[in-house]
């Protein structure tokens, strides 16, 4: 079994550490020592294998001191500083099994289980009969086997979610609309990506306007905007549904902000010129009109 430190020790240790952290972060920018990793394939250098210590940092050449200083160090949760001083260990006495298993320990904790397992097979490799390594080593196989179910799970729901929209596509194809919406609204009660969501919204947006509910197509494009405002087909969509409203001069932002986003969007371009056009002929027939009521009041006088 491992060797439980006393309270007092802890105690005692945590001020150098403590202090080691300080002088760490003053000197890290100015002076680093590159150390080789010769634990397992050497050229495999992971997050915080970099195996970079400050000078003075690391000043003893105490196996036991260094390795000691990564425990309390990462009994305060702080793992990947701590694995820096395992690193260390494991480079003063590669022959030896504690620093394996604390820094497997450490990236157990950082959930990295692929290379935690690495390491705490290195250890019982060491001593091959240690509790500790063995208890540790069951505990990133279980917990490598419940994230490789959960990826499972994952991947099977998104098929599902996949399959549930196309049907979805496919009612919009057929001009059934109240349908093709029942079906977006319960999509998106589930836990889907981004991707899938925006593709929800503008399809429910669209089979909203078909329909000519635009106040409801308007909050779809609006909430679509929100979650993801660099997409081109949506200002488009917005910019016709206010069409349908009236809005002009709105739609004319939106067509523009289209064109902004995707410069060769044909259809955002058309509607463009064809807004331009007709905001033009309501401005000559307000002009026509404003000359004919002066006209008549002349004629009164």
């Amino acid at each position: 079994m491992r060797e439980v430190k006393s309270k007092k020790n802890i105690q005692k240790n945590s001020k150098k550490v403590k202090k080691n952290s300080k002088q760490k972060q003053q000197n890290k920018k100015e002076q680093e020592v590159v150390i080789q990793n010769n634990i397992i394939e050497q050229d495999e250098i992971s997050e915080f294998d970099d195996g970079s210590f400050s000078v003075g940092l690391h000043d003893s050449e105490d196996y036991s001191q260094i390795n000691d200083y990564g425990a309390e160090i990462q009994e305060q949760d702080d793992y990947e500083y701590a694995i820096l001083y395992f690193n260390k260990a494991i480079e003063l006495a590669p022959e030896k099994d504690q620093a394996y298993y604390y820094k497997s320990l450490s990236l157990h904790k950082l959930n990295q289980q692929e290379k935690a397992l690495k390491y705490i097979r290195k250890a019982l490799e060491i001593d091959p009969e240690n509790e500790d390594s063995q208890d540790l080593q069951s505990k990133i196989l279980k917990k490598m086997k419940r994230q490789g179910q959960d990826i499972k799970i994952a991947k099977k729901k998104k098929n599902e979610y996949a399959k549930q929209l196309q049907r979805a596509f496919i009612l919009q194809d057929l001009r059934q609309y109240l349908k093709a919406i029942g079906s977006y609204n319960e999509i998106l009660t589930f836990d889907i990506d981004q991707q899938m969501k925006e593709s929800v919204l503008l399809n429910k947006g669209i089979s909203l306007g078909l329909i000519n509910r635009y106040e409801e197509e308007l909050a779809c494009y609006n909430k679509l905007i929100k979650l993801n405002p660099k997409n081109p087909e949506v200002y488009y969509q917005k910019g016709l549904c206010l069409q349908h409203l009236n809005g002009y001069r709105k739609s004319l932002e939106l067509f523009q902000q289209t064109l902004q986003i995707n410069p060769n969007h044909v259809k955002a371009n058309n509607c463009r010129n064809e807004v331009l056009k007709h905001l033009e002929i309501i401005s000559k027939t307000k002009h026509i009109v404003k000359k004919g009521s002066c006209v008549k009041k002349k004629n009164k006088k």
